[in-house]
C-alpha cells in the first residue's frame, strides 16, 4: 500500500510511524500544498494522509483540491480542532475518515485498517489496477425503487435504461447537478454484461487541464519533469468495463480531439510514446450543461457530440418527481444513523411537510447532505437554516393560480380602474404593464414554490430586482 503524507515536516515522522505500524505501507511525504496535487499524480498513492495542525495544510482547500482531483483515493484528516462543525465539514468535503490530536493510536490503526479494507485498488492478473469503486460490492447498492421511483416520467426513463444497459452504445447522460447522473451510470454498469470489469470516473472539470491529458491516456517514464515511471491512464486502468467521464463539456478543447480518436479507433497513445495501444471501454459521459450551447458556441467538436450522444438520456430534476422525496428522506435518515451510530432522526409533521414543499435546486444530493448534518447535529432546526440560506421563504404568501377567467379579464380591469380615475393614456399603458408583469412572477413563484432565487433566474432578472418587483405588484401581501 502506498502513502502520501500532507502536512509538516514536525510531524512527518510520528504521522508514518502510526501508518506503518497499521500494517505495511510505503510513504511519502509533501510538506508545500503548491506541489500537492502534481505529488498525487506521480505518487500515485492508496491513501492520502492530510495533517491540518501547524496551518500549512488547509481543510476545504486541501481536501477540495483532492477529492475533487483525484476522487477515487480516499483521504484521511488528522486534525487539532476536535467541533462537531469542522469533522462534518471534512466529511461533506469527501474525508473518508477524521481524527482529532492527540490520537489514540490503537483507534487509528483500526480506522486505518478499515479504509484499507473497503477502499485500497487492487492489481489484476493483467496488472491494470482497479480502483476502490471499480469493485461492484464496494459502491453502495441503492434500491431500483428508489433509483427511478415510480412517476410516469421516471418509469419512462427505466425503460430506456434497460433497453440500452447492455449494448457497448455510448451514453450521454444529461440533467441538473445532484440529479443522479452518476447512480445512473453506476446502475447501467452493474447491470450490464462489463459488471465483472472496472468503473472508473474522472471529472473532467476538476482535474487542470495540464494533469487531464496524463490522467486519462497515461504517461511514459521520462513525458515530463516527474515522470520517473510509466503510469496507466483511466482509459487502461477501465479495460472491459466502463469508463465515465463527468462534466464532459469541460473537456479541453485540444483533448477532444483525442478522445474521438480513441471513441473511433479504439486506440490510444500515452504521452511520450509513438504506439497506439488498443482499449476495450465503454464511455458514458454526463454533463449539468446544455452541451447543444457548447456545440454551437465552438466550444465543444460536433463531431465528438455526436459520437457521444448515441444514446441521450435526461435525468429529471427532482421537483419533477416529488413522488420520491418521502422514500428518499427514509432512505438517507437510515442511512445516516447507522453511519454515525446515532438515533434515527425524528422529523416532526411540519419539518416534514416543509421538506416536500422546498424546490430542492441540489437536488438529490442537496436532499442527503441535510438529512446528513441533521442526522449528526441531532436537531431539527439544521434542516431549516440549511433551505433558508439558499433563497426559501419559510412561510411564504399563498399564491393560486390564477383561473382562466382571471388571465383574460385583469388587465382590462385595470385599465378600466385607470379609465375611471381619468389617468392619461401612459399611465394606463404603465398599469396594464404592472399587472401583467404581477400575474407573470406570480406565477413563476407558485411554479418554483417561492424560492425567490430559482425564480429570478427563470425570469432572467437579478435577485434583487426580484425582490423589488414583488413589493411593487403586491405580491409580498397576497
Amino acid at each position: 500500500m502506498k502513502v502520501l503524507y500532507a502536512g509538516t515536516e514536525i510531524h512527518a515522522d510520528e504521522c508514518c510511524g502510526w501508518v506503518t505500524d497499521a500494517l505495511p505501507a510505503k510513504v511519502s511525504m509533501c510538506f508545500d500544498p503548491a506541489n500537492f496535487l502534481f505529488r498525487i499524480t506521480t505518487d500515485d498513492p492508496d491513501l492520502l494522509l492530510v495533517d491540518l495542525r501547524d496551518g500549512i495544510f488547509r481543510l476545504e482547500q486541501t481536501l477540495t483540491q483532492a477529492n475533487g482531483h483525484y476522487p477515487d483515493i480516499p483521504i484521511f484528516v488528522i486534525s487539532p480542532s476536535d467541533q462537531v462543525d469542522d469533522a462534518i465539514f471534512a466529511f461533506q468535503l469527501g474525508a473518508a475518515d477524521y481524527v482529532t490530536v492527540p490520537v489514540d493510536k490503537l483507534s487509528f490503526k483500526a480506522k486505518i485498517l478499515k479504509i484499507r479494507h473497503s477502499s485500497v485498488p487492487k492489481n489484476t492478473a493483467s496488472g491494470t489496477r482497479e480502483y476502490s469503486h471499480s469493485n461492484p460490492d464496494l459502491i453502495e447498492e441503492i434500491p431500483e425503487e428508489l433509483l427511478f421511483g415510480s412517476s410516469p416520467i421516471m418509469q419512462n426513463f427505466r425503460q430506456i435504461v434497460y433497453k440500452v444497459r447492455d449494448t457497448d452504445l455510448p451514453i450521454l447522460i444529461s440533467g441538473e447537478s445532484g440529479t443522479g447522473k452518476e447512480k445512473t451510470a453506476q446502475f447501467i454498469w452493474k447491470n450490464s454484461t462489463r459488471r465483472d470489469k472496472p468503473f472508473v470516473k474522472v471529472n473532467c472539470a476538476a482535474i487542470p487541464s495540464e494533469l487531464l491529458e496524463s490522467e486519462l491516456f497515461g504517461f511514459e517514464k521520462g513525458a515530463f519533469t516527474g515522470a520517473y515511471r510509466k503510469k496507466p491512464g483511466k482509459f487502461e486502468a477501465a479495460s472491459g468495463g466502463i469508463l465515465f467521464l463527468d462534466e464532459i463539456t469541460d473537456l479541453p478543447h485540444s483533448l477532444q480531439s483525442k478522445l474521438l480518436h480513441v471513441l473511433q479507433d479504439g486506440k490510444l497513445s500515452t504521452l511520450g510514446s509513438t504506439l497506439d495501444v488498443s482499449v476495450d471501454v465503454r464511455v458514458i459521459a454526463a454533463t449539468n450543461k446544455v452541451i447543444e450551447d457548447a456545440v454551437a458556441e465552438g466550444a465543444f467538436r460536433r463531431d465528438l457530440y455526436y459520437r457521444l450522444n448515441v444514446v441521450n438520456l435526461h435525468v429529471p430534476a427532482l421537483r419533477e418527481r416529488a413522488d420520491q422525496i418521502q422514500k428518499l428522506i427514509d432512505y438517507f435518515r437510515n442511512k445516516y444513523s447507522i453511519l454515525y451510530r446515532r438515533p434515527a432522526l425524528n422529523l416532526s409533521e411540519d419539518i416534514m411537510s416543509k421538506l416536500r414543499f422546498y424546490p430542492w435546486p441540489g437536488n438529490i444530493r442537496e436532499l442527503e447532505n441535510v438529512i446528513r448534518r441533521a442526522t449528526v447535529l441531532g436537531e431539527e432546526k439544521a434542516i431549516t437554516a440549511e433551505m433558508l440560506d439558499n433563497g426559501w421563504v419559510e412561510t411564504p404568501p399563498v399564491v393560486t393560480e390564477p383561473s382562466e377567467l382571471r388571465h383574460q379579464t385583469s388587465n382590462l380591469d385595470s385599465v378600466n380602474e385607470a379609465m375611471s380615475a381619468g389617468r392619461s393614456l401612459k399611465e394606463i399603458a404603465k398599469a396594464a404593464a404592472l399587472e401583467a408583469e404581477k400575474e407573470v412572477i406570480a406565477k413563476v413563484l407558485g411554479e418554483t414554490r417561492w424560492n425567490r432565487k430559482q425564480a429570478a433566474k427563470i425570469l432572467e432578472i437579478s435577485y434583487k430586482t426580484l425582490l423589488t418587483k414583488i413589493k411593487e405588484t403586491g405580491l409580498d401581501h397576497a
